[in-house]
Formats: structure tokens, C-alpha cells, sequence
């Protein structure tokens, strides 16, 4: 008997994970039926199940290949000696942009929705995030302290606080409808409120 475990990396693996990720990541887990799946990937359900035999296993194939994805390249744009303002907000403008990516907020939503049965992804998303924009950002909110321009006794603290305040009010003001699609981008306006915020309650005279 077959391993349930076990991953088949055959002739039509790729096509199988696409066709499976496009369904998981517009219905979640539990609303992605094995049927709509095999029609997405254009594949009957014998060689679905010859690729992946469980659900389960499949789902956490598909949600890692999309992190993976999501996290190719940084969304952290490096100030580059750029005083904390403007380069603060440009920072934030990047990662705005990369937090309402339609692909990226679908991912979000399944993470979430999924957390409970899935805990595992949503803790290698939070460690993704960790090293992607936490780590560089806490970086160069710790460069403009030593050059004076930033008052802080925790960068990694504030870079947790400055990425958590302007992705919630992302979140509010950008909801994608089902289909992945932004009601409305104000990411420049967003970015720089952050910013200011950021600015007023730990910056400088010479920031």
C-alpha cells in the first residue's frame, strides 16, 4: 500500500500543484473540493491522487510553493544612507505594495482562515516574514539611531510596531473582494502617514 505521506514528483507534478494552488488559494481548505481541483489542473482524479493521495498533504505543498513565491525576493527596498525621511517612507511604500499583491492577500486569508487546523504554515509564514522584512528593516532603523536621527531602546520592537501599523490599515482600507481583486491602493498615502507617525513619536531634530 502507498505512503499517504508521500509526495509523487512526477511528469505532471507542476501542472497538478498550479491547478490545486489556484483552487486552495480562492477557497481555502475546507471549500476546495478534490473535483475542482482535478478540473483546474486539467488532470482526472486517478492521476491527482497519483501525485498527491491525501488533501492534507496536498494543501501544505500548494501553501509552501505560494510562500516561497511570495518571498522570492525581499520586499525591503535598502535606504542606502537615505536620511529617515524620505527613506523610511519609501521603505514602506515597497512593502505596501508587496501586502496587498492579490496572490499575496489570498495567501494571507488561507493562512489565517487555516491557522487552527495548519499551524505549522502560519509559523513558517511568520518566520518568512522575520527574516524578509524584520530583520532589514530593524536594520536600518538601527542605522538612523547611531546617526541620531531615531530615539529607540528596541529597533526590532519598532520595526514589529511600524510593519503591524501600516498593514492594518491596509487591511481596512484595501479588503480584496473573493476574486483577489483591490477595492482601492492608497499605499503612498498610507506609507507616508506611518512614517509621520513613526517620525513624530521617536525621531529627532536631527531626522
Amino acid at each position: 500500500m502507498r505512503d499517504r505521506n508521500t509526495i509523487n514528483r512526477g511528469r505532471k507534478f507542476d501542472q497538478v500543484r498550479d491547478g490545486a494552488s489556484d483552487v486552495f488559494l480562492h477557497d481555502g481548505y475546507a471549500g476546495a473540493s478534490v473535483d475542482d481541483i482535478a478540473r483546474a489542473a486539467r488532470v482526472s482524479k486517478a492521476t491527482l491522487y497519483s501525485y498527491f493521495p491525501d488533501k492534507k498533504l496536498m494543501f501544505q505543498e500548494v501553501i509552501q510553493a505560494a510562500m516561497v513565491q511570495a518571498f522570492a525576493e525581499s520586499p525591503v527596498v535598502a535606504a542606502q544612507g537615505a536620511p529617515i525621511d524620505p527613506g523610511l517612507r519609501e521603505m514602506l511604500i515597497h512593502i505596501g505594495l508587496w501586502l496587498i499583491k492579490p496572490q499575496h492577500l489570498r495567501l494571507q486569508r488561507v493562512l489565517m482562515a487555516e491557522a487552527e487546523r495548519f499551524p505549522g504554515l502560519l509559523q513558517s509564514y511568520r518566520r518568512q516574514l522575520d527574516d524578509s522584512i524584520m530583520a532589514p528593516l530593524t536594520a536600518e532603523f538601527e542605522a538612523w539611531r547611531d546617526a541620531g536621527q531615531l530615539r529607540s531602546d528596541d529597533c526590532g520592537q519598532l520595526a514589529r510596531q511600524t510593519f503591524s501599523l501600516l498593514a492594518g490599515s491596509l487591511h481596512l482600507v484595501s479588503l480584496p473582494d473573493r476574486n483577489g481583486s483591490i477595492i482601492e491602493d492608497p499605499v503612498a498615502e498610507l506609507a507616508g502617514e506611518t512614517s509621520q507617525l513613526v517620525r513624530l513619536a521617536y525621531g529627532t531634530r536631527a531626522g
